[in-house]
């Protein structure tokens, strides 16, 4: 497993982490599962989450990141640790959506 911190990502540009994390996750294998744990995000943009983090990622950073590592042989993805209880105005709902469209 490949961790970066949130500091990792604003020294460094997120297709380089992108770049890297697929070179060490493809290493020996046909295909990617890709698990996208929501509260990566900071709570304003998704506070539908079960432990909201602040100093998270921006929806457009995360999306950032998705592209590149979507034009992978990718075997599926989840989004985690949601949690609607604690969702404002359907916010992490539609960050969601907007997730799934480079998704499919």
């Amino acid at each position: 497993m490949n961790v970066n911190s949130f500091g990792d990502i604003c020294e460094c540009k997120i297709k380089e982490i992108a770049k890297d994390v697929v070179k060490k996750a493809e290493y020996g294998v046909d295909c990617l599962y890709l698990s996208i744990d929501i509260n990566v995000l900071d709570p304003a943009y998704a506070p539908g989450v079960s432990s909201p983090e602040p100093g998270g990622l921006t929806t457009r950073e995360l999306l950032k990141f998705l592209k590149h590592i979507l034009n992978r042989q990718i075997a599926g993805v989840d989004i985690v640790e949601t949690n609607p209880l604690r969702d404002i105005n359907n916010a992490t709902l539609n960050v969601i959506r907007s997730l799934s469209y480079p998704l499919t």
